[in-house]
């Protein structure tokens, strides 16, 4: 999200086929960070999975080595793009809309092979709770412009965000499973 908008996170989550987990590093892009002419903000992740970027969370209860390490090739990266609107409502409260999401998932090994891509994305509060979405990409670049025509409170517990999950099989080592929040 924007420094406007509080609590705002991006977690990425690399898990093996044992289900050992890594956390990945986001980084945001403040020149990615756009303000367009009608005022809607885009705010952009990216990451990458190698050792630089990735801790792991999850011991493996396996001794040496095993389908639980990536290889640190940095073959996968992508990135995740929301745009949102803000205005003032007619409580006095701010007020915040998702406008479109867009990313990529991009892979510099051949021995890599991507899969069950899913995206969703929602905009909601207490007061709407019918503004959430799940799409299924053919591809490995998506973009898609919510339609949503609400604004949602942060103060009524509001959110807005996407997440997004790609399969990732990599040189046999079995399908490991990339998650954006």
């Amino acid at each position: 999200l924007s420094s406007d908008v509080p609590h705002e996170t991006c977690i990425i989550t690399l898990t093996s086929p044992n289900g050992i987990k890594y956390n990945v590093m986001a980084v945001e892009e403040p020149q990615m960070q756009l303000r367009s002419s009608n005022g809607d903000i885009a705010k952009t992740y990216s990451y990458s999975l190698d050792s630089k970027n990735m801790q792991r969370v999850t011991p493996s209860t396996r001794g040496g080595q095993s389908n639980d390490e990536w290889d640190d090739s940095i073959s996968v990266h992508g990135y995740i793009t929301i745009t949102y609107a803000s205005t003032t409502l007619s409580n006095g409260l701010k007020g915040y809309k998702l406008t479109k999401v867009n990313g990529k998932w991009e892979k510099s090994d051949n021995a890599v092979t991507m899969s069950n891509r899913r995206v969703s994305y929602t905009c909601q509060d207490v007061n709407h709770q019918n503004q959430i979405t799940a799409k299924f990409p053919s591809s490995n670049t998506f973009s898609y412009s919510t339609g949503y025509t609400t604004y949602v409170s942060d103060i009524a517990t509001g959110v807005l965000g996407a997440n997004s999950h790609i399969d990732l099989n990599h040189a046999g080592s079995g399908t490991w499973s990339l998650d954006v929040t």
